[in-house]
């Protein structure tokens, strides 16, 4: 593919005009990917969101374990580079070794593949291997990438996998049809077209509508919902060469203007918050929490599971299955998988992936867990009005917290992790609140990751419920 774009092939890449760079990104529909050193930390698994047969379903932060894959014999040092503690490194050379991991997910997540599609697995692999053309193939795009972005943007991170991959390893070069406008939507666009053209039901085609429709019927959605504005504002303004007018309030090119901040302040949203899920008498006196119920992964596989929780941050999930318990546990410092044959250091990311699992204590905390948390915007989830706050609860990380305007609970956690690529995305979505000695808890929670979707569903739920220390006490790692 890469004798395709002559510029990219021979030589030191040239400056690429800016009208070409999509042209040059998809045209390389190949995989990016990076040599990883058979010492590297566990790897993203591949996009099933479960188990093999007999196993739990994967959680929020990874699949099952992988054979082939050896722990570090120590975690890397504070400035210490790719480079420096990985073998093979040949490009990414100066990124710190404790990002690689999770900038490895990242783009496995935007691809929609697993290690195994450019790296050697198994008992006898090893990830500094280079059999697979794919990781030569991956190289060159990702200084391909680095040049776009130094070249064409200044340096800023403009262009990355997702740009044009989008969760498939080869992009699609084809346009994307129309579909039709939700009734929000389409309300939208005829206020959008009135506002252009005078009068309702122009959108773009000017007095007559689109070709062959009746006089005065506007026309329809001119890409899918998610080329379109904030407002639902149709993608491409002004069709058959026709310049908009920017209306009050509007840019230049008649875009949207951005919607003011949400009236409401971050304490009276925390406030409704507290007050929606019991009041914070009741919720002082909630110090651990147990939760038992079933797991079903997106392949429509459940099982039993355990949850352990203490107010003051530790965590721990039992997951059953035929071939034994699988655990999760984050103790405040630490966070390690226990399995039926040993024990496996979890750090970096997938340490904080489990650590944020631990809500009980979220509502009489919230200012303290995230740092410059502000009110942004109003927003909706499935259709129910909300209002976002954003923070970050650790560096690297922003997550946005959206409450129910009408009831103030918490509906949705939305967890950015920045990586030397771009964003990694997680979801946490809670529903079916039920009063608990006193206290509203969700007895659904939803976890969204790159690779799997776990959905809890909750048949017990109790607070106060005694729990052994030793639960939280780490065993000796398996080496």
């Amino acid at each position: 593919m890469l004798n395709s774009c002559p510029r990219l092939s021979k030589g030191r890449p040239q400056v690429i005009g800016r009208d070409r760079i999509r042209l040059f990104i998809v045209s390389a529909a190949i995989v990016l990917a990076i040599g990883l050193s058979v010492r590297a930390q566990q790897p993203p698994q591949p996009p099933t969101g479960a188990a093999p047969t007999g196993q739990p379903p994967a959680l929020p932060s990874q699949g099952p374990p992988r054979q082939g894959a050896q722990q570090p014999r120590r975690p890397p040092l504070p400035g210490e580079k790719a480079a420096e503690y990985y073998k093979n490194i040949k490009i990414l050379k100066d990124l710190p070794a404790d990002q690689l991991p999770i900038t490895m997910q990242f783009i496995a997540a935007s691809l929609g593949v697993g290690c195994d599609f450019c790296h050697v697995t198994g008992p006898q692999g090893g990830f500094d291997r280079d059999e697979k053309k794919p990781k030569d193939t991956a190289r060159k795009m990702l200084q391909m990438v680095e040049t776009i972005n130094t070249q064409q943007f200044e340096g800023r991170l403009q262009v990355n996998c997702t740009t044009c991959h989008h969760g498939n390893n080869r992009p699609d070069r084809n346009t994307v049809l129309a579909v039709e406008m939700t009734p929000g939507e389409a309300a939208a666009a005829q206020r959008t077209a009135a506002e252009r053209q005078g009068g309702p039901g122009r959108a773009g085609f000017g007095p007559q509508g689109p070709p062959g429709a009746p006089s005065g019927q506007g026309s329809p959605a001119q890409g899918p919902p998610s080329a379109q504005g904030a407002a639902g504002t149709p993608g491409v303004p002004g069709a058959r060469g026709e310049q908009p007018v920017a209306p009050a309030g509007r840019g230049a090119q008649g875009e949207p203007a951005e919607p003011p901040p949400p009236a409401e302040s971050v304490d009276q949203v925390l406030d409704k918050y507290v007050q929606a899920i019991g009041g914070q008498a009741a919720l002082a006196q909630a110090k651990t929490r147990v939760m038992r119920g079933t797991a079903t992964s997106r392949d429509l596989q459940t099982t039993q599971i355990n949850v352990q929780e203490k107010v003051t941050g530790e965590y721990r999930i039992d997951v059953e299955g035929r071939q034994g318990t699988q655990s999760r546990v984050y103790n405040g410092k630490a966070a390690w998988i226990q399995m039926p044959n040993g024990v496996r250091e979890v750090e970096g990311v997938n340490a904080q992936q489990i650590a944020r699992l631990a809500d009980l204590g979220l509502p009489l905390n919230t200012k303290q867990r995230y740092m410059n948390l502000r009110s942004a915007r109003y927003g909706t989830v499935d259709g129910t009005p909300t209002i976002v706050l954003i923070g970050s609860p650790a560096a690297n990380v922003t997550e946005q917290l959206q409450f129910d305007r009408a009831t103030g609970l918490l509906l949705r956690r939305t967890v950015f992790t920045r990586t030397a690529l771009g964003q990694l995305q997680e979801q946490i979505d809670y529903s079916d609140y039920r009063y608990v000695s006193g206290v509203k808890m969700p007895h659904q929670v939803r976890y969204a990751t790159w690779n799997s979707v776990t959905t809890q569903k909750f048949s017990s739920v109790t607070l106060n419920a005694p729990i052994d220390e030793a639960q939280f006490t780490k065993p000796e790692a398996r080496r």
